[in-house]
């Protein structure tokens, strides 16, 4: 990505100021020094450059001289097309193309390698404080720089993508004063666990108590599963008494019908 033209058109000290650096070449002359006495402004475009690549801050201190919203705009030369983007003091949605749509973050930072504010500003923007902050941050292995030196010298090319997925479960796992995390639940399934547990938990004289209680159970059990064999057999010589009542009248109509028979010889 290119810049070929910076616009700091409410900024600082700068109103509708233009920087620019024209169409780019192919060869290795593409290289343009931008020089000034002290306060000429140079460092105020440093920072105009960084504030629309990543955003400009409420309190910027860039706003003293504008009472309308600080705003910064360029045009851009990508392999893939032409960009010319403006960027407004806000706190969302403030990078706009040139006919005023807002246009999504995406847009700009694919064309950034993956590199955050600090990281652009150590590779960049050096000057005395970067230097010596960025040897600061290689010697401890912190930030973009710091991250993707050591894992060059250590032979660790996957390192920064490793730290950064641990770092993710961790900040997933628990996140100060962060609303849902992976901690808080696991937290409240074990006070649920130890709910039901105590629920469930039985002491020394109850679980006695119980096992007197089944015994006793158990015995009653046996001793109705007796009586209740006893009754079945009584039930059952009744029953076989009652299925006879009908053939008891038939035999007392039989009798009566022989007794006019009784004086009769009986047949050899």
């Amino acid at each position: 990505m290119r810049l070929n033209k910076l616009i700091l058109l409410r900024y600082g000290m700068f109103t509708d100021r233009v920087l620019d650096f024209g169409e780019g070449c192919d060869d290795e002359r593409d290289l343009h020094v931008i020089y000034g006495a002290n306060e000429a402004g140079k460092s105020t475009a440093l920072s105009a450059w960084l504030d629309f690549l990543y955003g400009i801050k409420r309190t910027s201190p860039y706003k003293f001289q504008h009472k309308t919203a600080t705003a910064v705009a360029a045009l851009l030369d990508t392999n893939e097309l032409a960009l010319d983007l403006s960027r407004s003091t806000a706190t969302r949605n403030s990078l706009k193309s040139s006919n005023g749509i807002q246009t999504p973050e995406l847009e700009l930072r694919k064309h950034l390698s993956g590199l955050d504010r600090n990281g652009y500003e150590a590779i960049f923007s050096v000057n005395v404080d970067t230097l010596q902050q960025g040897g600061e941050e290689i010697l401890a292995s912190k930030g973009d720089l710091g991250r993707l030196l050591f894992s060059a010298s250590a032979g660790l090319p996957d390192l920064t993508n490793r730290l950064e997925s641990i770092k993710s479960a961790a900040r997933e796992f628990y996140k100060p004063r962060g609303r849902i995390q992976r901690l808080n639940a696991l937290k409240k399934e074990m006070a649920d666990l130890d709910t039901r547990w105590r629920e469930l938990d039985t002491g020394a004289s109850e679980f006695q108590r119980l096992r007197a209680s089944l015994a006793e159970t158990e015995r009653n059990l046996k001793e109705c599963r007796k009586l209740h064999s006893q009754r079945q057999l009584e039930v059952s010589r009744k029953q076989r008494i009652i299925d006879q009542v009908p053939h008891a009248q038939r035999l007392q109509d039989i009798r009566r019908e022989l007794e006019p028979l009784a004086a009769l010889k009986s047949p050899p």
